[in-house]
């Protein structure tokens, strides 16, 4: 590198902040006459401070000194050969002339610079001191604003020329160093010439070049912050000293490349640029000095890194021959492929931010640990683990780290660590950590716990505490699916939840589990409710279950597993015997996506009134609201989900067991559908080639724990690559189906059930169309028909539930207590009080007697007119009630007709099944 012979600003930078100015240089060439005491004494601290920079080793031994315009005296190092001039140094004089103080140094080494103090500085009294120190600081004052007039003049006229020149695109020196011209200008006497602008993108000066590579920066100018920016991926951004290093870097990589003029000024660059572009990864390429006495680059890369923080590299060669030393040396002996491949791993350490005195390699993270007698070493703190992101939630909480770590078995693990699993015991991080193969060294917890906590990387990602969609992003516990502008990952403060494993590919499912559902109603609509549930917010859909309920040993576990297929691994089917709160977390855990419950009678039979909170708990799609330990409020856990339940009681003989009553909005969310399909197979209605039934059963359960999890991250692909597109498809197939199913005049309850029948037949429909199940348009729509024809029926009909359940009422207390509360046409006697007349034309009850015991516990009014729009009662004049003449005299009655019987007369006998044939049979299996 060529040493400049004009004073940079950099020099006067580094006086201006530390000492004060001078205000009376000494013109040591001049002769001088009229000698004074003064200057007597100046000759003595002129030898006595030659002596001192001399013994420093800034200045060469017998070097003369001269003075330049800015009362710089320049001068060689001992390194220089005669006239370079490397050396500096910067005088200060008291009032009466005599010099007090001086600053001194080498360019060699910018950073490096030292102070002198004559005896006589020591000899003045504070007074003198506090005097001399303040007319410092006005002169100093007064020479930076004659020093900034100057070179703001130096700058416009320096434009001017600029103005005249045209852009460079050809000239020796870039052919000699193989880069081409970015922003250059051709100037006078076949000079190059290199703008430089600061942060601000002011101009500072201009670089010359001569063909023969010297270099030159324009005098008056200044440099210090300037530097040329060559424009690339901004994402990266590589700082060099020298303009064809810089090009170079730029060539071999498309990063936003800045040539920083000489090391000297690159640590105010690279200040400018961290505070400038705090979003990008910042690498300081310097220049190898290895042949030279002293490392500059290394020695200025080091010292960038220590104080700033932003990693340095230093080229590497194979051949030393030539004495190389810069990137387009490297780029020009071994090409941009080395260039890159020296440059990726020390890039991505600038994304990562790896705390200082931290580095990762391929064995671990390590930690620089400095001795007392200055000596350094590496302690291994832990196998490699990489914080690639900073998390948090939409609302800027739940700070977390996104971890990414490979095991011994080479298997890389991404999953984020919420920051307050450090605010704990070791084992709160440590143990995710462990689970997932990290190896650590128990001396170094404190380092590891430093690493976790203080790593700044510089991508961001939102997190999120559970499945499912976040605008057109599906996440999954170890998946997200879709692209967004931001990274999206799913974070827990406990380990992530099971049943979102991958086995298989898509053929493989579709061949060897889904192909096991064509023909069989009950195995088709599981899966179809499984691709369903992720389409629920596309649909405005509500929550709610669906619940299989047969005998033991019919299959009805079957049905659960294969549609748990559709997410992952089937293996271990959560129970419903769960506490409120583990359903919570069961159901958070998988919001937009399938719960599947087995063994509803285990909580049915040992507590029914919790299993009916429940149902309502997990249709209603939010938790209980609960405080935090500080007595705030935390926050509730919400979802949005369908999920499948198997059981051997339905909900409504379980709070009828225990003297409840089932209600209209429990029998919506929580849809009782028989098992059984009614073909002597238990829930199958076909077993295809299968022996019989058992061996069936055992092949979807085998097919089903060998073959999971990709039929959902293959149909939510396709959903997120066109969401609003299938959104209006689903909406019209949805309105199609329920349209099929002629429910104009159903009750609303009916209705609101047909509705999400239609979801999951149009669900199924949509997974077949897009190549997810392999099978047939139509067999969604078929399975969703047959299961909503099995509940309506079981349910009775279209009818509300309501009136069919006051009705029912109404009818079971008349023929509990018709013999014993009511006289007959015979007049034969009664128990206790009495209702009212048995007659042949019907039932005639008192009104208080049909308020306070036929209608106990349901709204009289209500059940009257119900009778009555029914055409069960018998009116009068227009009147619910009608006058009777009971023992002589009249009464008001209702009169309550033999039609409210009829429907139970006209009952048939159900045919009976046939008997299974040998080759279907359907004998005692558990699945």
């Amino acid at each position: 590198m060529n040493t400049e012979t004009t004073v940079t600003e950099a020099e006067t930078a580094m006086v201006t902040s530390s000492v004060d100015s001078n205000p009376c240089p000494l013109r040591l060439v001049e002769d001088v006459t009229n000698v004074t005491d003064v200057t007597i004494s100046n000759t003595n601290h002129e030898e006595e401070l030659y002596s001192y920079m001399v013994s420093k080793g800034s200045m060469a031994e017998g070097a003369e000194a001269t003075v330049n315009s800015s009362g710089f005296w320049r001068f060689d190092d001992p390194e220089d050969a005669q006239g370079k001039n490397t050396g500096w140094c910067m005088p200060f004089y008291s009032e009466d002339g005599e010099l007090t103080k001086a600053m001194f140094g080498t360019h060699r080494a910018e950073d490096e610079h030292q102070f002198w103090e004559s005896t006589g500085y020591d000899a003045l009294t504070d007074d003198e001191k506090s005097k001399f120190n303040t007319q410092m600081d006005e002169r100093r004052a007064m020479l930076a604003e004659e020093r900034e007039s100057a070179m703001s003049e130096a700058r416009e006229k320096l434009q001017s020329i600029l103005v005249n020149c045209s852009k460079a695109t050809c000239h020796p020196y870039l052919s000699d160093k193989g880069v081409a011209s970015y922003d250059l200008y051709q100037g006078a006497n076949d000079e190059l010439y290199v703008p430089f602008h600061d942060i601000d993108d002011n101009f500072v000066t201009v670089q010359r070049i001569k063909p023969d590579g010297t270099k030159r920066i324009w005098a008056g100018c200044g440099k210090t912050g300037g530097f040329l920016k060559i424009a690339g991926d901004s994402r990266v951004i590589l700082i060099a000293e020298g303009y064809a290093t810089a090009a170079s870097l730029f060539e071999a990589t498309g990063y936003t490349c800045i040539m920083g003029i000489d090391a000297g000024n690159l640590v105010p660059v690279a200040k400018a640029i961290k505070e400038r572009y705090s979003n990008s990864a910042i690498v300081v390429c310097c220049d190898n000095d290895q042949f030279k006495s002293q490392n500059k680059g290394a020695k200025t890369g080091k010292l960038i890194s220590d104080t700033l923080g932003i990693p340095f590299i230093l080229p590497q060669f194979e051949d030393l021959s030539s004495e190389p030393t810069d990137f387009n040396d490297l780029a020009q002996l071994e090409g941009d492929g080395v260039v890159v491949q020296q440059l990726d791993d020390i890039i991505e350490q600038a994304r990562l931010r790896i705390p200082p005195g931290f580095s990762l390699n391929p064995t671990g993270i390590y930690h620089e640990v400095t001795t007392k007698d200055g000596s350094t070493f590496d302690n291994w703190v832990c196998s490699p683990l990489k914080i690639t992101a900073l998390t948090r939630d939409i609302n800027g909480e739940s700070w977390g780290r996104l971890i990414e770590l490979i095991d011994k078995d080479a298997t890389t693990h991404r999953f984020a660590l919420p920051m307050t699993m450090l605010t704990g015991q070791p084992t709160d991080y440590l143990k995710p950590l462990v689970d997932r193969g990290l190896t650590y060294s128990h001396e170094q917890r404190n380092d590891l716990h430093y690493y976790l906590s203080q790593a700044n990387p510089i991508n961001r990602a939102r997190c999120v505490d559970k499945t499912g969609w976040f605008d057109n992003i599906f996440v999954l516990p170890n998946d997200v699916i879709g692209e967004a502008e931001e990274t999206i990952i799913y974070q827990s403060p406990s380990s992530l939840p099971k049943g979102f494993e991958v086995s298989g590919t898509i053929e493989q499912w579709q061949e060897h589990v889904a192909s096991l559902c064509v023909g069989n109603s009950r195995l088709t609509f599981g899966v179809c409710v499984a691709f369903a549930t992720a389409l629920l917010p596309m649909l405005d859909g509500e929550s709610g279950g669906f619940h299989f309920r047969c005998g033991s040993s019919r299959g009805k576990t079957t049905i659960l597993m294969i549609a748990k297929s559709v997410w992952g691994s089937p293996d271990g089917l959560p129970r419903w015997r769960a506490t409120a709160n583990g359903l919570e977390g069961l159901a958070s855990t998988h919001n937009h996506s399938l719960l599947c419950l087995d063994e509803f009678s285990q909580l049915a039979e040992v507590s029914p009134k919790v299993a009916g909170e429940a149902i309502y708990m997990l249709g209603n799609g939010e938790g209980k609201q609960r405080s935090r330990r500080d007595g705030s409020i935390g926050n509730r856990q919400t979802w949005q989900l369908l999920y499948l339940s198997a059981g051997e009681v339905s909900l409504k003989a379980t709070l009828e067991q225990a003297g409840l009553t089932v209600r209209a909005g429990q029998e919506v969310r929580f849809i009782d559908l028989p098992a059984d399909a009614g073909n002597n197979l238990g829930v199958f209605d076909t077993v295809h080639n299968f022996a019989d039934g058992n061996r069936f059963a055992m092949a979807v359960k085998e097919h089903s724990l060998s073959f999971y999890g990709v039929a959902a991250r293959h149909f939510i692909q396709k959903i997120a690559a066109n969401y609003e597109r299938y959104k209006e498809w689903l909406v019209s197939n949805v309105e199609a189906f329920t349209t099929s199913l002629d429910l104009a005049n159903a009750d609303p309850q009916v209705q609101r059930v047909a509705q999400r029948f239609a979801i999951i037949a149009a669900a199924g429909e949509l997974a077949s169309l897009l190549g997810t199940t392999g099978w047939d348009e139509g067999m969604a729509n078929w399975s969703s028909t047959v299961c909503f024809s099995a509940w309506l029926e079981e349910r009775g009909g279209s009818e509300s539930h309501e009136e069919t359940q006051a009705l029912d009422t109404v009818k079971g207390r008349l023929l509990e207590h018709g013999t014993s509360r009511f006289i007959n046409d015979d007049g034969r006697p009664q128990n206790g009080a009495v209702w009212g007349n048995q007659m042949t034309d019907g039932y005639y009850v008192f009104t208080k007697a049909f308020s306070e015991h036929i209608c106990a516990g349901l709204d009289p009014k209500y059940v009257a007119k119900l009778l009555n729009d029914r055409g069960h009662l018998g009116t009068s004049g227009g009147r619910l009630t009608k006058s009777k003449r009971i023992d002589g005299r009249p009464v008001r009655c209702y009169h309550i007709l033999p039609s409210l019987f009829a429907d139970d007369e006209a009952v048939q006998d159900e045919p009976e099944q046939p008997e299974p044939s040998s080759d279907n049979q359907f004998d005692e299996y558990t699945v």
